[in-house]
This record gives structure tokens, C-alpha cells and sequence, in this order.
């Protein structure tokens, strides 16, 4: 029974730093969305889903420290089985969540970031469909933009990007600041939502066929990586998704461990302490 508690307040060590990392880059998002222009990340203008994507890392964090918390103070030399009862619940919460997360990767990424078109999600024709939307609003007769000093004039004229303007910051610099933006638009929301958040992490621009500039993120960034953010995403999950498969794999192992632990250590029995007896002589 003591190697077992052993066993099960290690781990929840261990979960504890994962939860104060997660909670570290929680607050670095937060600050990261506080400092810049990221409203474009957002879902839907609703003000409570805002304050959830800001601070939703922040609370995930939390969680899990909490319950890496309530696994040590659990398994302590008197067992608290509240706790444990607790520790156990929030493991297999996220024993599900993260193989669910490695399932996704290994069944599901490859084959939609394949580069048949023949039949793609849905979702994509509408990104495609947004993109091509937005490319012909920004930066022209629709829209004036301001691109800073990103873009000679032969740049300009190579992009064809005919209304600019180099010196008023107050100009629209991303395609959503546009008067005629339509934030209604489904089809139009779900493009700025993905593509905005693919160029700043990948600096990829349009869908499948790439536009060297940013369109729903910042312009005056300047030029782009030359791809679109089809293959950038596609080349990031074929890269990157085996490692993400192996962290999320290994996450799941530890916390589906914890589960059989804990069983095992609330059904389990202390030993009684041997009380000597004393007797007169």
C-alpha cells in the first residue's frame, strides 16, 4: 500500500507541473491577446465566449494543477479518499481527452489535408470561397489599406493591390476592418477565423492557391512565405503530427496509469498498527 501511494503522489507531481506549464502559457496568451490585435481569433462578437477564449487555457491549466494538487494531499500517509475520489475522476476525464486528441491526428488529419480535392470537407469550399471574397475587397476600390512601408511600388504592381496607402495607420490593415466586411457572412467568418490565425503562425496566405500577401492578418507584415495555408497546415500536421501524437499518447498513459492507481488504492486496506499491550507484573 505504501509503494502504491508512492506511485500515485508522484504522478500527481508530475500532473502538477504539467498543469502549471499549461497555466504559464495560459497567462502568456492572455498577455499576447491583451497587447495585440487578436480579435480576429475570436469566435463570435459574444462577450462572454471572448472572455472564455482568453482566459480558456489560463482555466485548463488550473484544472489540472488542482487535480494533480488533490492527488498528493489524497495519497498522504492517512488517505484521504475524497481527494483521490476527486484525482480519479479528473483522470479519466483527461485520459479520454487526450487520446481522443490522439485519435484525431492519426485518423483524421491525413486524410483531410490530403492533396486529392476530390472530396474534401465542406468547411474548405467555404474557406476557398471566402478567401477569393476577401482578396477582391481588400486593398482595392472596396477597401483602402494600409501597408505601411511592406511593399515597393513594384511589389504593389506585381500584387495588383491598387488602393494603398503607406502613411495612415488608421486605414484598415486587415481585410476584417473593412467597411464592407460582412461579419454575418458564415462562410466569410469561418475564412477569417481559420486563415487568420494560419498566417500568423504559419505566414502562409490564401487557400490553395497562395497570395503573397496577408490578407486576414495584419499587411504590413510584408510578404509571405510563398505558400498557401492549405500546405502550410498540411506540411505543419505531416511534420509536427506524429510528435503531437506521442506527447498526446503519452499524456493519456500517465493519467490512464493514475486511474487503475487509484482504484487500487481506495479499495485497498491500511494495515492496522500493532498496539503492544502492557501488563502488571
Amino acid at each position: 500500500m505504501t509503494c502504491l501511494k508512492a506511485i500515485v503522489k508522484n504522478s500527481a507531481r508530475i500532473i502538477i507541473a504539467l498543469g502549471l506549464v499549461i497555466f504559464a502559457f495560459g497567462l502568456y496568451v492572455l498577455w499576447q491577446t491583451v497587447t495585440g490585435d487578436y480579435k480576429n481569433l475570436y469566435i463570435n462578437d459574444s462577450d462572454w465566449l471572448k472572455t472564455f477564449q482568453q482566459y480558456g487555457v489560463i482555466i485548463i491549466g488550473l484544472v489540472i494543477f488542482l487535480f494533480g494538487l488533490a492527488g498528493v494531499y489524497g495519497a498522504a500517509k492517512e488517505r484521504k479518499k475524497c481527494l483521490l475520489f476527486f484525482f480519479l475522476i479528473g483522470s479519466i476525464i483527461f485520459a479520454i481527452m487526450f487520446f481522443a486528441l490522439a485519435g484525431f491526428i492519426k485518423v483524421y488529419t491525413k486524410a483531410v489535408f490530403d492533396k486529392d480535392t476530390t472530396n474534401e470537407p465542406e468547411i474548405f469550399n467555404q474557406i476557398q470561397t471566402g478567401v477569393n471574397a476577401a482578396a477582391l475587397l481588400f486593398c482595392h476600390e472596396p477597401c483602402q489599406c494600409y501597408t505601411g512601408e511592406a511593399f515597393n511600388d513594384t511589389q504593389l504592381e506585381n500584387f495588383k493591390l491598387t488602393n494603398v496607402t503607406k502613411t495612415d495607420k488608421k486605414l484598415p490593415n486587415d481585410v476584417t476592418q473593412c467597411e464592407l466586411y460582412d461579419s454575418t457572412n458564415p462562410t466569410l467568418v469561418a475564412a477569417s477565423q481559420f486563415l487568420s490565425a494560419a498566417e500568423s503562425l504559419f505566414s502562409c496566405s490564401g487557400w490553395r492557391e497562395p497570395i503573397p500577401y496577408y490578407i486576414f492578418s495584419d499587411i504590413s507584415r510584408g510578404t509571405t512565405d510563398g505558400k498557401g495555408c492549405f500546405e502550410a497546415a498540411g506540411d505543419f500536421f505531416t511534420s509536427k503530427g506524429n510528435l503531437f501524437l506521442y506527447v498526446f499518447i503519452g499524456f493519456g498513459l500517465l493519467f490512464g496509469f493514475n486511474v487503475l492507481a487509484i482504484i487500487l488504492l481506495l479499495c485497498g486496506k491500511d494495515k492496522k498498527k500493532k498496539v503492544g499491550q502492557y501488563y502488571r507484573v
